[in-house]
């Protein structure tokens, strides 16, 4: 096989890796003059845009993002959509159809299952809906706790954050570690689910840390450092020349750890910003200077770092 087909083939590989599709959702991206589908109306300017499924308090999501109230809309449109078909999913629309794992996560996690395929739809949805990917981002972090505060209401529950989300976290965990152990796309495939709680909290923690600083320049800043990892890991990715059967899960495990290894960093952030042992000026250069908290000491992120590391998930 030639370089340029293994090329391709890797390339479409992890573009559906990590694009994390779940099914296909298109949502209504406004247009519509009064015209109402079938899960929000999207009105003129002198009416209020109105959720059916979901009750996103809109003003709190415009302070953790850098684009258009026009373009918030959309994604809510998208979200929505997403939301409206929770009680419908099923493990297969996941691209998981070992039967005999099915029966065993059915058992265990019963009505959980469908919340959390509903959050995976709403994560592929709106990251990949073309739109600006860190406010897409930030925006569905607020869609994806409703979804979750929404399903534990509707089952009887207490929410309580961040014990009720971690808890449907370990269900994705245990979904995943199941897969884990199947065959090698089975493997790749559970590598890349593992990614989508890792985010919430990633952005979770960049919104503590906004809601800390309350400085315009620090939520431009950490859209700016979001993105800079983003694409910093897509340059290692592109670089790779070379396609084999367990390259999908070698790269969804290293992206997956790549985004803790942020997440710790902005959590040190935020202990040392609460005990006062740093300011908004050493934020601010700590995420201009892109640094992650790797095996315990902080590192500057570039695509040379990242290609030193791959060997460590082989």
């Amino acid at each position: 096989m030639n370089n340029m087909k293994t090329t391709a083939i890797f390339k479409m590989s992890v573009l559906f890796l990590f694009v994390l599709s779940v099914v296909s959702c298109k949502g209504n991206k406004g247009g519509l003059d009064n015209q109402e589908s079938d899960t929000v109306m999207v009105a003129k300017d002198s009416i209020p845009f109105v959720l059916k499924h979901l009750d996103v308090d809109k003003k709190k999501v415009m302070a953790y993002v850098t684009c258009s109230e026009h373009t918030v809309d959309s994604l809510l449109s998208i979200a929505d959509t997403a939301y409206s078909k929770t009680g419908s999913y099923s493990l297969e629309d996941l691209g998981m159809d070992n039967e005999e794992y099915n029966k065993w996560i059915t058992k265990a996690y019963k009505d959980t299952i469908s919340i959390v395929i509903a959050l995976f739809d709403s994560y592929a949805s709106m990251v990949n809906s073309g739109t600006d990917e860190a406010s897409a981002s930030f925006v569905w972090h607020e869609v994806a706790r409703l979804q979750m505060k929404h399903f534990y209401k509707k089952t009887g529950g207490e929410w309580q954050e961040p014990n009720s989300y971690e808890k449907l976290f370990r269900v994705i965990n245990g979904v995943v570690e199941t897969y884990d152990c199947g065959t090698q796309a089975d493997m790749n495939m559970a590598a890349w689910r593992s990614v989508m709680p890792v985010d919430y909290r990633l952005i979770e923690a960049y919104k503590q840390l906004a809601d800390l600083c309350n400085d315009k320049e620090t939520t431009k800043l950490i859209h700016d450092d979001y993105m800079y990892t983003l694409t910093t890991y897509r340059a290692h990715r592109d670089g790779i020349d070379e396609w084999y059967s367990d390259l999908p899960r070698e790269q969804g495990t290293m992206f997956e750890w790549l985004l803790r290894s942020k997440l710790e960093n902005i959590n040190l952030l935020i202990k040392n910003y609460k005990r006062g042992k740093i300011d908004n000026n050493a934020v601010k250069k700590n995420l201009q200077e892109h640094l992650c908290l790797a095996n315990k000491r902080q590192v500057k992120l570039t695509k040379d770092f990242l290609d030193r590391e791959r060997d460590d998930f082989r």
